[in-house]
Protein backbone atom coordinates (compact mmCIF):
# COMPACT_ATOMS: atom_id res chain seq x y z
CA UNK A 1 0.00 0.00 0.00
CA UNK A 2 2.77 2.36 -0.27
CA UNK A 3 2.07 5.98 -1.97
CA UNK A 4 5.81 6.26 -2.94
CA UNK A 5 8.42 3.97 -3.96
CA UNK A 6 12.04 5.55 -3.48
CA UNK A 7 14.93 4.86 -5.94
CA UNK A 8 18.46 5.44 -5.30
CA UNK A 9 19.72 6.28 -8.93
CA UNK A 10 22.51 9.41 -8.64
CA UNK A 11 23.51 11.90 -11.17
CA UNK A 12 26.31 9.13 -12.31
CA UNK A 13 22.89 7.28 -13.48
CA UNK A 14 21.45 10.06 -15.33
CA UNK A 15 25.11 10.69 -17.26
CA UNK A 16 25.02 6.97 -18.04
CA UNK A 17 21.35 7.20 -19.56
CA UNK A 18 21.73 10.37 -21.42
CA UNK A 19 24.73 8.44 -23.22
CA UNK A 20 22.87 5.63 -23.71
CA UNK A 21 20.47 7.03 -24.95
CA UNK A 22 22.29 9.07 -27.79
CA UNK A 23 23.70 6.18 -28.85
CA UNK A 24 20.35 4.83 -29.39
CA UNK A 25 19.60 7.74 -31.41
CA UNK A 26 17.27 9.32 -29.15
CA UNK A 27 15.23 12.29 -29.58
CA UNK A 28 14.18 14.84 -27.19
CA UNK A 29 12.23 12.47 -24.62
CA UNK A 30 14.78 10.02 -24.76
CA UNK A 31 17.85 12.66 -23.88
CA UNK A 32 15.54 13.79 -21.22
CA UNK A 33 16.68 10.49 -19.36
CA UNK A 34 15.75 9.76 -15.93
CA UNK A 35 13.02 11.70 -14.07
CA UNK A 36 12.45 12.84 -10.54
CA UNK A 37 9.32 10.97 -10.39
CA UNK A 38 6.64 9.33 -12.47
CA UNK A 39 3.46 7.54 -11.64
CA UNK A 40 3.53 3.40 -11.29
CA UNK A 41 -0.23 2.16 -10.75
CA UNK A 42 -1.48 4.05 -7.71
CA UNK A 43 1.93 4.67 -6.65
CA UNK A 44 4.87 7.30 -7.51
CA UNK A 45 8.29 6.75 -8.07
CA UNK A 46 10.77 8.96 -6.86
CA UNK A 47 14.83 9.39 -6.71
CA UNK A 48 15.65 11.91 -4.50
CA UNK A 49 19.95 11.53 -5.03
CA UNK A 50 19.32 12.22 -8.85
CA UNK A 51 21.41 15.14 -8.41
CA UNK A 52 23.92 14.09 -6.11
CA UNK A 53 26.91 12.13 -7.59
CA UNK A 54 27.64 8.48 -7.08
CA UNK A 55 31.64 9.51 -5.04
CA UNK A 56 29.21 11.85 -2.59
CA UNK A 57 26.30 8.99 -1.92
CA UNK A 58 29.00 6.79 -0.85
CA UNK A 59 31.23 8.44 0.71
CA UNK A 60 28.04 9.45 3.10
CA UNK A 61 27.69 5.79 3.26
CA UNK A 62 30.99 5.35 4.17
CA UNK A 63 31.29 8.06 7.25
CA UNK A 64 27.83 7.13 8.73
CA UNK A 65 28.34 3.50 8.69
CA UNK A 66 25.26 2.61 6.33
CA UNK A 67 25.07 -0.57 5.06
CA UNK A 68 24.30 -0.91 1.54
CA UNK A 69 23.84 -3.35 -1.58
CA UNK A 70 25.43 -3.47 -4.61
CA UNK A 71 23.43 -5.22 -7.69
CA UNK A 72 26.52 -7.47 -8.82
CA UNK A 73 24.94 -7.03 -12.48
CA UNK A 74 26.71 -3.61 -12.41
CA UNK A 75 30.27 -5.53 -13.35
CA UNK A 76 29.01 -7.70 -15.83
CA UNK A 77 30.02 -6.07 -19.22
CA UNK A 78 27.81 -7.99 -21.51
CA UNK A 79 25.36 -5.09 -20.50
CA UNK A 80 26.09 -1.91 -21.86
CA UNK A 81 25.36 0.54 -19.87
CA UNK A 82 28.22 -1.18 -17.77
CA UNK A 83 30.21 -0.60 -20.60
CA UNK A 84 29.61 3.10 -20.99
CA UNK A 85 30.02 3.30 -17.09
CA UNK A 86 33.19 1.65 -17.10
CA UNK A 87 35.17 2.51 -20.35
CA UNK A 88 33.32 5.13 -22.67
CA UNK A 89 32.58 7.93 -19.95
CA UNK A 90 36.61 7.66 -18.33
CA UNK A 91 37.69 7.91 -22.07
CA UNK A 92 35.34 10.55 -22.88
CA UNK A 93 36.60 12.25 -18.95
CA UNK A 94 40.31 11.70 -19.95
CA UNK A 95 40.08 12.59 -23.45
CA UNK A 96 37.65 15.14 -24.28
CA UNK A 97 36.19 16.62 -20.92
CA UNK A 98 36.72 16.17 -17.55
CA UNK A 99 33.03 17.27 -16.56
CA UNK A 100 31.72 15.32 -19.41
CA UNK A 101 29.14 14.14 -16.60
CA UNK A 102 27.90 17.28 -15.52
CA UNK A 103 27.53 18.06 -19.33
CA UNK A 104 25.37 14.97 -19.35
CA UNK A 105 23.15 15.94 -16.99
CA UNK A 106 23.12 19.27 -18.11
CA UNK A 107 21.42 18.53 -21.65
CA UNK A 108 18.82 16.43 -19.69
CA UNK A 109 17.32 19.42 -18.00
CA UNK A 110 17.44 21.10 -21.13
CA UNK A 111 15.86 18.22 -23.03
CA UNK A 112 13.29 18.01 -20.04
CA UNK A 113 12.39 21.44 -20.02
CA UNK A 114 11.42 21.66 -23.90
CA UNK A 115 9.76 18.33 -23.71
CA UNK A 116 7.60 19.15 -21.28
CA UNK A 117 6.80 22.37 -23.53
CA UNK A 118 6.15 20.21 -26.39
CA UNK A 119 3.93 17.87 -24.56
CA UNK A 120 1.94 20.69 -22.77
CA UNK A 121 1.15 22.37 -26.27
CA UNK A 122 0.68 19.01 -28.27
CA UNK A 123 -2.22 18.04 -25.06
CA UNK A 124 -4.05 21.75 -26.00
CA UNK A 125 -3.97 20.54 -30.04
CA UNK A 126 -5.10 17.03 -28.95
CA UNK A 127 -8.29 18.05 -27.54
CA UNK A 128 -8.72 20.20 -30.81
CA UNK A 129 -7.55 17.86 -33.75
CA UNK A 130 -8.36 14.15 -32.53
CA UNK A 131 -11.84 12.51 -31.77
CA UNK A 132 -12.83 8.85 -30.61
CA UNK A 133 -14.28 7.21 -33.44
CA UNK A 134 -15.84 3.39 -33.00
CA UNK A 135 -12.86 2.44 -30.38
CA UNK A 136 -10.33 4.03 -32.90
CA UNK A 137 -8.68 7.22 -32.61
CA UNK A 138 -9.42 9.97 -35.77
CA UNK A 139 -6.58 12.92 -36.33
CA UNK A 140 -7.89 15.17 -38.45
CA UNK A 141 -5.00 15.10 -41.35
CA UNK A 142 -5.38 18.57 -42.91
CA UNK A 143 -5.29 20.09 -38.86
CA UNK A 144 -1.92 17.68 -38.09
CA UNK A 145 -0.07 18.74 -40.90
CA UNK A 146 -0.96 22.71 -40.14
CA UNK A 147 1.24 22.06 -36.70
CA UNK A 148 5.30 22.25 -36.88
CA UNK A 149 6.86 18.66 -37.27
CA UNK A 150 7.82 18.92 -33.84
CA UNK A 151 4.37 19.01 -32.54
CA UNK A 152 2.95 16.51 -35.08
CA UNK A 153 5.32 13.84 -33.82
CA UNK A 154 4.06 14.76 -30.23
CA UNK A 155 0.52 14.67 -31.17
CA UNK A 156 1.18 11.39 -32.67
CA UNK A 157 3.50 9.94 -29.49
CA UNK A 158 0.48 10.68 -27.44
CA UNK A 159 -2.10 8.39 -29.63
CA UNK A 160 -0.07 5.48 -29.49
CA UNK A 161 0.34 6.05 -25.50
CA UNK A 162 -3.44 6.53 -25.29
CA UNK A 163 -3.76 3.09 -27.15
CA UNK A 164 -0.80 0.83 -25.92
CA UNK A 165 0.77 2.72 -22.69
CA UNK A 166 4.20 2.90 -24.02
CA UNK A 167 6.38 3.16 -27.15
CA UNK A 168 8.12 -0.04 -26.79
CA UNK A 169 9.57 -0.89 -30.40
CA UNK A 170 8.43 2.30 -31.86
CA UNK A 171 12.13 3.57 -33.99
CA UNK A 172 12.94 6.84 -35.98
CA UNK A 173 11.69 4.52 -39.24
CA UNK A 174 8.18 4.41 -37.73
CA UNK A 175 8.46 8.04 -37.33
CA UNK A 176 9.25 8.17 -41.10
CA UNK A 177 6.41 6.00 -41.97
CA UNK A 178 3.73 7.54 -40.25
CA UNK A 179 4.87 10.96 -41.98
CA UNK A 180 4.49 9.68 -44.77
CA UNK A 181 1.11 8.31 -44.27
CA UNK A 182 -0.18 11.57 -43.35
CA UNK A 183 1.65 13.81 -46.39
CA UNK A 184 1.09 11.34 -49.49
CA UNK A 185 0.11 8.05 -48.94
CA UNK A 186 -3.70 7.10 -50.47
CA UNK A 187 -6.53 6.31 -48.42
CA UNK A 188 -6.63 2.98 -47.21
CA UNK A 189 -2.88 2.39 -46.29
CA UNK A 190 -1.95 1.03 -43.38
CA UNK A 191 0.72 1.34 -41.19
CA UNK A 192 1.33 -1.17 -38.56
CA UNK A 193 3.54 -1.03 -35.45
CA UNK A 194 5.32 -3.52 -33.68
CA UNK A 195 2.80 -4.16 -30.93
CA UNK A 196 -0.61 -4.24 -32.32
CA UNK A 197 -1.25 -0.38 -33.04
CA UNK A 198 -1.97 0.64 -36.21
CA UNK A 199 -2.60 3.81 -38.46
CA UNK A 200 -4.76 3.83 -41.32
CA UNK A 201 -5.21 6.54 -43.98
CA UNK A 202 -8.81 7.46 -44.65
CA UNK A 203 -9.70 10.53 -47.04
CA UNK A 204 -9.44 13.16 -44.08
CA UNK A 205 -8.46 11.08 -41.61
CA UNK A 206 -5.44 8.78 -40.14
CA UNK A 207 -7.59 6.35 -37.52
CA UNK A 208 -5.42 4.91 -35.04
CA UNK A 209 -6.48 1.75 -33.37
CA UNK A 210 -5.04 -1.76 -32.23
CA UNK A 211 -5.48 -4.84 -33.73
CA UNK A 212 -7.72 -7.55 -31.50
CA UNK A 213 -5.37 -10.38 -29.72
CA UNK A 214 -4.80 -13.57 -32.47
CA UNK A 215 -4.88 -16.83 -30.03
Amino acid sequence: SASKIALAHTADDQAETVLLQLLRGAGLTGLSAIPISRPLGEATVVRPLLEIWRDELLAYVKQHRLAYRTDPTNADPAFVRNRIRRELLPMLERSYNPRIKAALNQVAEQCRTDAGFLQASAQRQWKRLVKRQNGRLAIRRDGLLKQPKALQRQLIRLAILQLQGDLTGFEFRHWLEIERLFHDRPAGTVVQLPGRVRFERTREHVLVGCDSLRS
